[in-house]
């Protein structure tokens, strides 16, 4: 398989499956990835890593008014996150 750089190089490229393009990397024991897999089994591991790190840190159900409020009533609220997760715990 012949990486290319640009569109234009694409029409030049003999199309590969991933499926038959394998990882040369090292093993990755906490994602269950090992030296051999295909580009598909890499790709489909990282992605169900993201999805669940994106469900973990889920904050859609989470009530931010009464965080905003104590901000607006401050006079120079800190905006680290230091400061945000202090002010969460004082409330």
């Amino acid at each position: 398989m012949v990486p290319y750089r640009s569109s234009s190089e694409k029409e030049n490229c003999s199309p590969q499956s991933s499926n038959c393009v394998t990882w040369q990397g090292p093993d990755l024991p906490c994602i269950n990835l090992c030296k051999g897999d295909s580009v598909s089994d890499v790709v489909y591991k990282l992605a169900v890593e993201l999805c669940n790190i994106k469900d973990a840190t889920d904050m859609s159900a989470v009530d931010f008014d009464c965080l905003l409020n104590e901000c607006a009533n401050t006079n120079n609220p800190e905006v680290t996150v230091a400061g945000v997760i202090q002010l969460i715990a004082a409330q």
